[in-house]
């Protein structure tokens, strides 16, 4: 396999696709509650804006200013940031983090934001939703036009109004969008039937029982458990609700420094095997937790408040939001056993337009080449090699 994976990577240098292996030098890996190795894949550092010509490799539109949430599109292959105090959401490929495009200002035009902080991504009907959070309302958008189907305001007779919400989430087994209704202290679940809605309840209230909450704010679901799991902010813990009926089922955290304990979690995702994955804002740290609430291990994210975290199934890594900046890190160097790499024939979907370009002229380099080693490389281990290739590279733009 080494001789192989020689002749690939040679094949590489050769048709000059700029993909070799790198790794973190020892004195930038963070500091870890565990043993085993962590590298970061990608880190993108993005500067605040400057005036005209200060820096003329940073186009304005894809500055960000204290993003916030972040949602994976699994079927685009992009990543949505809420880039909360530039009050829009940004586009980017979940390939390598490079901006695409972006939507949304605070100006009298639409789609209109103010301070928006929770986004996700309704993947059966192709949609945007967006807690444009100092707007008090969620807003819909498709995903091909950006245009907006509904705006979430309050119910019908307009006792129940949103208050800073923060987190969304979609329940796709319920057609429900759950939303963390921050300044009121509750989660509020809403039914959506193509361009209406109905609030179905209200969840909680402001306290530190069991099901009360204190500025909620970021929220996951956990499909194979049929679970909510609530980032309950300023009583410093997680909660884990039913996602039938919301009743509470365990809490964990708490306020301290204890290496389970959290200061200020915002953001939370779920991954593929159901860990849970807390950005434990002020203790500047992503905390994965089992499904029943044990620390598994802590990714330091020093010196910077981590705010959003999101899970891509796809290529199974988590991008997370701090500060400025927009992380993203590959989840099997940090949790192993992270993502199963079973041969898919859609997979290729997935890689870079330069992979594929080097898969192809592999591909076309073994048919004619039977007597060389080439011809002993199956696409099982060309995507193994890809997959290897896209863990060890690091990309960095200030």
């Amino acid at each position: 396999p080494s001789m192989v994976i020689s002749t690939f990577v040679r094949v590489l240098v050769a048709l000059d696709v700029g993909y070799a292996p790198r790794h973190e030098p020892l004195d930038r890996i963070p500091q870890q509650t565990h043993t085993h190795s962590l590298s970061l894949t990608h880190s993108y550092t993005l500067k605040m804006h400057r005036r005209c010509g200060t820096d003329d490799r940073m186009s304005w539109s894809s500055v960000l200013s204290q993003p916030a949430g972040v949602a994976f599109d699994i079927e685009r292959a992009h990543l949505y940031v809420a880039d909360s105090h530039n009050h829009r959401v940004q586009i980017r490929s979940a390939h390598d983090l490079s901006f695409i495009r972006m939507f949304g200002d605070r100006s009298s035009t639409l789609p209109r934001f103010n301070t928006p902080y929770g986004v996700a991504i309704d993947q059966r009907n192709a949609r945007l939703v967006v807690a444009d959070t100092f707007g008090d309302r969620v807003q819909i958008f498709t995903i091909d036009s950006y245009s907006l189907v509904l705006a979430i305001v309050a119910d019908g007779s307009g006792a129940i109004k949103l208050n800073r919400p923060d987190g969304v989430v979609i329940d796709h087994s319920r057609d429900r969008l759950i939303i963390s209704d921050t300044g009121n202290h509750r989660l509020v679940i809403v039914s959506i039937t193509n361009e209406s809605y109905s609030i179905v309840k209200c969840i909680g209230s402001l306290g530190a029982r069991a099901g009360e909450f204190n500025a909620p704010r970021g929220i996951a679901i956990d499909t194979h458990r049929d679970r909510l799991i609530v980032a309950d902010c300023n009583n410093h813990r997680i909660q884990v609700l039913s996602a039938n009926d919301g009743s509470f089922l365990f809490e964990f955290g708490g306020y301290g420094g204890a290496p389970e304990q959290l200061s200020s979690p915002r953001g939370v995702c779920v991954d593929n095997l159901g860990r849970i994955v807390v950005a434990d804002s002020f203790h500047f740290r992503l905390q994965a937790y089992t499904p029943d609430g044990q620390l598994i291990s802590s990714y330091y994210s020093q010196p910077h408040a981590p705010f959003g975290v999101a899970f891509d199934t796809t290529r199974g890594e988590f991008a997370y939001t701090a500060r400025d900046q927009l992380h993203r890190i590959a989840a099997n160097e940090w949790l192993p056993d992270t993502l199963v790499r079973r041969w898919r024939v859609d997979l290729h979907r997935c890689a870079p337009e330069c992979i594929r370009r080097v898969v192809l002229a592999v591909t076309m380099l073994r048919s004619i080449a039977l007597w060389s080693n080439l011809s002993l490389l199956p696409n099982e281990l060309l995507f193994e090699i890809f997959q290897y290739l896209e863990v060890s590279s690091e990309g960095v733009v200030v």
